[in-house]
């Protein structure tokens, strides 16, 4: 059993992450994945809703005296959870902050290749998994999410939606764009963060970037799987509604404007609308 560190101080990457239920009881193997790779970030942060339990699993236990903190909520965010702590209390200043789900095996490289691409391109949101957001064909209206396509032009894009579960990367800029709107996701999109961080990143005209070409899926811990937000979002069309709910009309134009480099319209070029 190890008693390595989980962290390393000199790091200015902060994880963090959010678990709720059951999968109190497993999260620390997706932790312990993290703990195992090639770059360790400065500071690994587990939000749980209030109240706190009295006793925590020993996993977390034995995670907690090798650096992880344990954190309470100030609210109940769902999903939001996983970052929307963090970045309220943090003060500027305060480093590139990732975020993971507490259902996945991370491989050894999968942080250490964000903060490579987000070193090489410090301005942009940096993600493992992306998709491409489409428009119809009247250039209207958002298609549906279920109909749009993997991400696979290299370089950044507006049009590339980042997708949380495979873990994302984010600069300070965004950070500080999140901290100002607030908890304004409540009122528009509260069970589907992926939609919230992507429209935020859209309106700072800040552009996501996927690591590599082909978006990476990772194990899934399938214990923690009988009830997820992808079988109620995706499959049952609750995402849909929340696109709906967030996107305007000026959202889409912006998005239109912006173009699609496989398309031949607009641009993708260095520079980002603020």
């Amino acid at each position: 059993m190890s008693r390595a560190a989980v962290v390393n101080p000199e790091s200015d990457v902060i994880v963090t992450l959010t678990t709720h239920g059951p999968r109190l009881k497993t999260v620390h193997l997706t932790i312990e994945s993290i703990a195992r790779g090639t770059y360790l970030p400065g500071r690994i942060i587990l939000y749980l809703d209030a109240p706190m339990p009295r006793e925590l699993p020993p996993g977390l236990t034995r995670l907690m005296r090798r650096g992880l903190e344990i954190r309470e909520s100030a609210g109940r965010f769902g999903p939001h959870t996983k970052y929307f702590p963090y970045v309220s209390d943090a003060p500027e200043g305060s480093g590139r902050h990732v975020t993971a789900d507490d259902d996945i095996v991370y491989p050894r490289e999968w942080l250490e290749e964000l903060v490579t691409v987000s070193d090489a391109h410090p301005q942009d949101i940096v993600c493992h998994r992306a998709h491409r957001i489409t428009l119809d064909d009247t250039g209207e209206r958002l298609l549906p999410y279920a109909q749009w396509e993997w991400a696979g032009v290299p370089g950044a894009s507006h049009r590339n939606f980042l997708t949380g579960v495979s873990g994302v990367l984010y600069p300070e800029e965004m950070q500080s764009s999140l901290r100002m709107r607030g908890s304004a996701f409540m009122e528009v999109c509260p069970r589907a963060d992926d939609i919230w961080l992507n429209w935020v990143a859209l309106r700072s005209g800040i552009k996501v970037r996927q690591v590599a070409d082909r978006p990476h899926d990772y194990p899934t811990l399938m214990s923690t799987q009988a009830v997820s937000l992808l079988s109620s979002n995706v499959d049952d069309g609750a995402n849909n509604a929340q696109f709906d709910a967030t996107y305007s009309a000026e959202d889409v134009r912006l998005l239109r404007a912006l173009g699609d480099p496989r398309s031949g319209s607009g641009s993708e070029g260095s520079g980002s609308p603020r």
